[in-house]
């Protein structure tokens, strides 16, 4: 597999320098496929497009981001032995531990997380200390 272009931004783009790097495959030495190489000129546009998706990001609501992880969660789960055998034939590491490392647990942590994010209330009533009545208490994200 090789890719000839970096994901930024939702969108191919070509890297300044369009330098290639082979990725190895340190059992028996075969290439497995190229990438890019991101040099200083493409960084900035990186940054960039990290910045305006973090602000994006800060303003779903713990449920929008619960969703997010959610999906993410099954995508690895649905790509994971895809992913541990690509991880293994790249570093050398053992199908079994990159199934666990790579596959098993990272999808795991998602879905943790989606569960853990969608639990959250940004606002409860709690009965007031010491007299009638309630306090409101808000979370700002």
């Amino acid at each position: 597999m090789s890719q000839n272009q970096m994901f930024i931004n939702g969108a191919f783009a070509d890297t300044a320098k369009k330098q290639q790097a082979e990725v190895v495959n340190p059992t028996d030495g075969s290439i497995l496929g190229s990438g890019v190489v991101a040099t200083k000129e493409d960084v900035a546009p990186l940054v960039a497009a990290a910045k305006a998706a973090l602000k994006v990001w800060s303003k779903t609501t713990p449920a929008e981001r619960a969703a997010a992880l959610g999906r993410l969660s099954a995508a690895w789960e649905a790509r994971s032995a895809e992913v541990a055998a690509a991880v293994s034939q790249e570093m050398g590491m053992p199908v079994g531990y990159s199934g666990i490392f790579n596959g098993f647990l990272p999808m795991a942590t998602y879905g943790y997380y989606a569960e853990l994010a969608g639990a959250i209330e940004l606002e409860t009533t709690q009965p007031a200390l010491g007299r009638e009545g309630s306090v409101i208490l808000r979370k700002n994200p």
